[in-house]
């Protein structure tokens, strides 16, 4: 068996294992975040905005800090799977320099060290030999450990129930579906972080384009674009549908899909509604881990290979 696809099955095991949390002995004042991460090391974060759509925060991926007018009234969240991304320890020295309130959740490597040096709050990721976007459990788990206890617990608890594997006949019949084509990912925008969950998914597992947008923003520019009959043989489109969904986004929904159907694009509609938040976000984070590794096995694409992003991180350190 692949070890990707046992790391998919055993999911839960990210949600036993050890969070070693240093030089961190004070409750959480601030009520504003910010996250600073990249690639996979961000999507925990994102996920926030599914979770907790009041809460205020803000996700950057670049190098050093956004230009906020409130950044020391921010929590900063220094976030690396690896601990040596580029962009992510020159935001760390960044804030550094402004002498900001810092938490470091990582596995290991620069972010660590330096985290060590200047006696930072770290969270310490155990290894689980994951690559980041499979460790988003981990991370999840990391940022609600320092800023919701009362639901790091909650999380906790739903995860001994969870059971990965009756997501797996979908994520099998979705990857046969989708199979030789592009898949573009659409949602409503509080769902926005789960399309491009799957987006990435299927980029970084499957290596193939993927592309995700939201409604109702995608009605003003992007649905135009394929108008051409030429390109009904290359795209499938996966809506994300939620009962929850305000009832104008819905009615786009149905618009858009009667509207591509003519055009004779593949569609395939997944239902997202969930009684526990907690559901409605890990079912779909599996079914997308799923479909994206039974996509790479039958276009005989290894999913775990990720020489390409090591070989490009080579040439610019």
């Amino acid at each position: 068996m692949s070890k990707f696809l046992e790391k998919v099955r055993n999911f839960r095991e990210q949600f036993t294992a050890n969070l070693e949390v240093r030089n961190w002995k004070l409750e959480v004042k601030e009520k504003k975040f910010l996250f600073c991460g990249m690639g996979g090391s961000h999507l925990a974060a994102d996920l926030l905005k599914v979770y907790n759509p009041k809460l205020d925060f803000y996700v950057h991926s670049s190098y050093g800090l956004p230009s906020l007018s409130d950044l020391k009234e921010r929590l900063i969240f220094i976030i690396s799977y690896s601990g040596n991304t580029q962009e992510t320890i020159f935001a760390l020295k960044s804030a550094l320099k402004q002498k900001l309130k810092i938490v470091v959740i990582t596995l290991d490597g620069k972010l660590l060290n330096l985290a060590t040096k200047y006696k930072l709050p770290v969270v310490i990721l155990p290894d689980l030999n994951l690559q980041p976007r499979l460790a988003i459990g981990l991370m999840l788990r990391a940022i609600l450990k320092i800023i919701d206890h009362q639901n790091f617990l909650r999380l906790e608890n739903f995860m001994q129930k969870f059971n990965p594997r009756i997501y797996e006949s979908q994520g099998q019949n979705l990857a046969k579906k989708i199979k030789n084509k592009i898949p573009i990912i659409y949602s409503s925008l509080e769902n926005f972080p789960l399309a491009n969950y799957f987006k990435i998914s299927f980029n970084e597992t499957s290596k193939i384009p993927a592309f995700a947008n939201y409604f109702p923003e995608l009605n003003h520019n992007e649905m135009v674009g394929f108008l051409s009959q030429k390109l009904d043989k290359n795209f499938c489109f996966i809506f994300l549908e939620d009962k929850e969904d305000h009832n104008l986004i819905k009615k786009r929904m149905d618009v858009l899909k009667n509207w591509l159907k003519k055009r004779n694009y593949q569609i395939n509609s997944i239902s997202i509604n969930k009684k526990d938040i907690f559901e409605k976000i890990f079912a779909n984070i599996i079914l997308a881990l799923f479909s994206s590794y039974y996509l790479a096995k039958l276009t005989q694409i290894d999913p775990a290979d990720e020489k390409l992003i090591d070989e490009f991180k080579k040439k610019i350190s």
